[in-house]
């Protein structure tokens, strides 16, 4: 589960505004992504191969974190506005602007 750092601020910002407390509320996107969904959308707009090295470890893995955030939309009304393929976009962008 990725969120947009704006939408993460976004939804911090509801909370605050709500004036919600003593609540425990998962902040994400709802929906679930795979690192591979990452570096597949990293190289479609980049136009780059991402070159992967796997190594061992004693790391339990995970299968998969996809956060319910329905609390969070009741008490607040929050909606995720950037989608993961957006929001590496704007990274780009921004990483490309921050090396001219």
């Amino acid at each position: 589960d990725y969120i947009y750092i704006d939408d993460f601020a976004k939804a911090i910002h509801l909370c605050i505004e709500k004036d919600i407390s003593n609540e425990t509320l998962n902040i994400g996107s709802g929906v679930g992504s795979s690192l591979q969904d990452i570096f597949n959308e990293v190289e479609k707009d980049t136009q780059l191969k991402t070159k992967v090295k796997t190594i061992p470890s004693d790391v339990p893995i995970v299968e998969s974190i996809v956060l319910d955030i329905t609390k969070l939309k009741q008490l607040t009304g929050f909606e995720p506005k950037v989608s993961l393929s957006e929001g590496i976009k704007k990274e780009i962008q921004r990483i490309q602007e921050e090396l001219v």
